[in-house]
């Protein structure tokens, strides 16, 4: 847009030109590359300012809700470190897949507090990976025994024993900023709910619900 007016850089035109479907993952980000095509006397940059995508036939996304919870008997939790309790990420074969986590649940066994966070894109160690259905985008791993880096995206109090209801964490009003995506390096986005219990071995269980699109 320049002085008002729109100036179009470029049209792709696939109408009746091509005998394959021209656009197999349209839920992929908008990205930007520069490539130098010859020996620069600096390092290149490129400044992007904004994008936008619309979509003239409007937006009705079909919608799967899944979950997963873990025992009853709980997940033995730290009083030093957070422990990961459920952590999910997009399998390797569904790059193009999108999966927006919108609600977790969270008791202690003991009447003690505990501490909870939330962390996106961190490194889980341990346990097994097991898909969540075979139409599904997504694996979730209850077994993981740590978990390091990432970035904290919430994090808060939930309390137990009898009497006390389960507290739960509505990522629903964050509009989707949660969803999981394949990085432009291949690599899958983890979305990981941690907790660190008052007292070493305090117990605690906890669920994890999404939402996939397809």
């Amino acid at each position: 847009m320049v002085d008002g007016r729109i100036l179009t850089a470029h049209k792709f035109h696939h109408a009746n030109k091509i005998t394959s479907v021209y656009m197999t993952t349209a839920t992929l980000p908008l990205r930007y590359e520069i490539t130098n095509t010859g020996t620069t006397a600096s390092n290149t940059t490129l400044e992007h300012i904004c994008n936008t995508v619309i979509s003239e036939g409007g937006h009705s996304p079909r919608v799967v809700t899944r979950s997963v919870s873990t025992a009853l008997t709980g997940v033995e939790l730290s009083d030093t470190t957070s422990r990961p309790m459920i952590a999910i990420r997009l399998k390797s074969n569904r790059p193009g897949g999108i999966a927006v986590p919108v609600a977790a649940d969270l008791y202690g066994l003991q009447s003690t507090p505990f501490n909870y966070r939330v962390l996106q894109n961190a490194t889980v160690t341990g346990g097994a990976w097991v898909s969540a259905g075979d139409e599904s985008h997504v694996e979730y791993n209850m077994t993981a025994t740590a978990v390091s880096g990432g970035n904290n995206l919430l994090q808060g109090m939930f309390m137990g024993g009898a009497g006390v209801n389960q507290t739960n964490v509505d990522f629903k009003k964050y509009n989707s900023s949660y969803q999981l995506r394949t990085r432009i390096d291949g690599t899958m986005e983890t979305f990981v709910v941690t907790a660190i219990a008052t007292t070493n071995n305090d117990d605690a269980v906890a669920s994890l619900t999404w939402e996939e699109y397809n």
